[in-house]
């Protein structure tokens, strides 16, 4: 049996490391927002109300990749351990 090792994540040749907004994660959370927003009564639904949600979405997602990229400089300044 073969496998591809490209196929696994575990070739480097066609990363970046620029930084730039993941769209699949802007995009996908505004359709989450959408679709929940049906839930909700009539009365309830509006653009103003799902734009609300979508922000708070993304808001919380980049402080948790903020914090997931940067929380190895934080304990070492923190907690003064070497890694």
């Amino acid at each position: 049996m073969s496998v591809d090792v490209r196929s696994q994540g575990a070739s480097h040749e066609h990363q970046t490391t620029a930084r730039r907004a993941s769209a699949s994660e802007v995009i996908g959370s505004g359709a989450a927002a959408g679709l929940s927003t049906l839930y909700y009564p009539a009365r309830e639904r509006s653009l103003t109300n799902t734009g609300k949600q979508w922000g708070l979405d993304v808001g919380i997602d980049s402080a948790t990749f903020f914090f997931k990229e940067f929380w190895p400089d934080i304990n070492s300044k923190l907690f003064h351990q070497e890694q």
